[in-house]
């Protein structure tokens, strides 16, 4: 699922809009595929003339919105719309004879806006609504069909040509016929398979198993059911029962886009920012946000508004070419200091003045080579915070137990696999000591390394992951009280699922794909559903992947969103306190942070 398409008033829908005409309830079902993932309540109109008769982009904002029509008063609606929240109800004028009926909304002069099809009923008549956003610009008649058993049951692209098809149903005979459209002018009549039974309806279009072929949602008016059936072009490829929903005054009103998070905002940094963390450094209970500027040398600080907004950023030396960091207080003042690791050997400790800013950083030997990322938890339940480091040219991480002062005792070394890249700490055999988790790039595998409550570490037990294994991350993720292990696999696009057995072992890794050449991994409940998902950046398709989690531990088709150029770490928290977790990332190649808000 992908929000990237350059005409979004094509983009064809996955999930399903329901209405029950009966209690004003409207409900959007986020889709896996064609599974039903997450129902999620929209607001209501009690008012019964009003009905739901499609969805289209009139703004441009990648988000479906809802087009209304008011049989009784011929009053038509559109609601523009933030995700699953109405933004915006904006009239498009009264067509007061109610034979009139809007049929479908599609592109059919392929300028990029949504465009509105209607029928009458009585005449057979069909128009097109050619639209400027919301406003109609030209209405055009089209092939009019006297025949009033033939419906128009929605639009699609049938044929990949980038405009908008007509599917019609003959409820009296069971035909089926997709009208291939030349514009607004028709060019072919193709009928396809016939389903008898005035109970069973075409309700909408969309791609719900992402080939880029429009496919049809059924519904069974008695019984309840709905069926997919996946088209290949305008042939049937396969039919798919989804979950069925036995109320007859839920009706599926049309399929929509309905993206968890908001458009990216861009925020400018230091050159090749990497590493990235957040919090509150200047005590006003707003969330900020620190950067690692691998090619400036230094960290930016970008306050942040409570609101999802943040400040120009203010730069603060660091090291040489810093790319990991991380956030605790280290010297236990109840101010937040950083930690970052300089690509030569050394990590930079950047102790905070409680006011958003931060003293010159003392310096630190990994006794390593390369360090890369770094990760702070209290090792050894001193209560005190300590240090963790990869270093991907000597093979190893190093442990620098911290004294509670803001400084550090002399690294520790111990031995992963080849090339390590990212870590992790956790509790992975319930003896209440943390262990670690290091990814290895070029061993391509995972090392866990036990912990002994002392900040000491037993030889590594290592467990294959993808090709090139970069960002790591852990959670519970089939709620069975385990923590399990996500990674991203920058050489074979993929992120690998590790459920662990919790006695410290892991099962066989499970793939899934990601984008292209997945770096940064995170994970949170961005949908609400009270299961872990999982948020990964891609760095050379320039987007982030978000993979739904299913409560088994599995996890749904990837969902892309835009970000900048060359995407690597990401920070998950809520930076508006809305309750939602919203996203952070660093763009290296773009010398920016983009910020997405969740608006689901």
């Amino acid at each position: 699922m992908s929000f990237l398409s350059t005409n979004t008033s094509l983009a064809l829908g996955q999930d399903l809009v329901w209405r029950n005409q009966a209690t004003g309830e409207n409900v959007i079902w986020r889709m896996a595929g064609t599974s039903l993932s997450t129902s999620k309540s929209i607001s209501s109109v009690s008012n019964s003339n009003w009905r739901i008769r499609g969805t289209g982009d009139f703004n441009g904002d990648d988000n479906s919105d809802l087009v209304w029509r008011n049989q009784a008063t011929g009053q038509n609606a559109i609601w523009l719309m933030n995700g699953t929240t109405l933004s915006t109800a904006i009239s498009i004028g009264t067509v007061n004879n109610s034979n009139w009926q809007i049929g479908g909304v599609g592109d059919f002069n392929d300028d990029g806006n949504s465009d509105l099809v209607w029928r009458n009923q009585a005449t057979g008549e069909n128009v097109i609504w050619l639209m400027n956003g919301t406003s109609l610009s030209t209405a055009v008649s089209t092939a009019a069909v006297k025949d009033i058993n033939w419906q128009i049951r929605g639009t699609g692209d049938f044929n990949q040509n980038g405009t908008s098809e007509l599917v019609w149903r003959n409820q009296t005979t069971g035909q089926n016929v997709i009208w291939l459209m030349n514009g607004t002018t028709l060019s072919t009549a193709i009928s396809i398979n016939s389903l008898t039974g005035t109970n069973w309806q075409i309700e909408g279009v969309g791609d719900f198993d992402q080939d880029e072929n429009s496919d049809l949602i059924w519904r069974n008016h008695a019984t309840g059911q709905n069926v997919f059936w996946l088209m290949n072009g305008t042939t049937l490829s396969t039919a798919i029962a989804t979950t069925p929903l036995a109320d007859p005054n839920w009706q599926i009103e049309g399929t929509g886009i309905f993206p968890i998070f908001a458009p990216a905002v861009q925020y400018s940094t230091g050159t090749a920012p990497e590493g990235i963390t957040a919090g509150d450094f200047n005590g006003d209970n707003n969330l900020d946000i620190a950067v690692a500027n691998n090619a400036s040398n230094n960290v930016s600080i970008l306050i942040g508004g409570g609101d999802g907004t943040f400040r120009t950023p203010v730069n603060y030396r660091d090291g040489t070419a810093p790319t990991g960091l991380t956030v605790g207080d280290f010297n236990q003042d109840g101010r937040l200091d950083l930690a970052s690791t300089d690509s030569f050997n050394g990590v930079g400790v950047l102790l905070g003045v409680g006011n958003g800013s931060f003293q010159t950083p003392s310096f630190y030997s990994t006794g390593g080579n390369a360090s890369y990322r770094i990760i702070t938890a209290d090792l050894n339940g001193d209560s005190r915070l300590d240090l963790a480091v990869t270093n991907r040219n000597s093979n190893n991480i190093s442990i620098l137990l911290g004294n509670g002062t803001g400084t550090f005792q002399t690294a520790v070394p111990y031995t992963v696999g080849t090339r390590p890249s990212d870590l992790f700490a956790g509790d992975f055999n319930g003896d209440g000591r943390l262990d670690l988790a290091v990814t290895n790039d070029f061993s391509n595998n995972v090392s866990i390394l036990r912990g002994d409550g002392s900040g000491g570490f037993q030889p590594v037990v290592n467990y294959a992951a993808g090709i090139a294994p970069n960002g790591i991350v852990g959670g519970d993720f089939n709620r069975d009280g385990r923590l399990d292990l996500g990674v991203a696999n920058t050489g074979s696009n993929t992120l690998s699922i590790l459920l662990g057995n919790g006695n410290g072992t892991f099962q066989t890794a499970i793939e899934y794909d990601a984008g292209t050449s997945p770096t940064g991994i995170a994970a949170g409940d961005v949908d609400g559903n009270k299961t872990l998902d999982l948020i990964v950046t891609n760095n050379f398709s320039n987007t982030v992947s978000v993979l739904l989690g299913n409560p088994n531990g599995s996890f749904q088709i990837p969902i892309s969103y835009a970000v900048g150029n060359r995407p690597a770490a990401i920070a998950i928290r809520d930076f508006n306190a809305d309750g939602k977790l919203d996203l952070a990332v660093t763009n290296t190649g773009s010398n920016n942070v983009s910020i997405l808000i969740n608006q689901s």
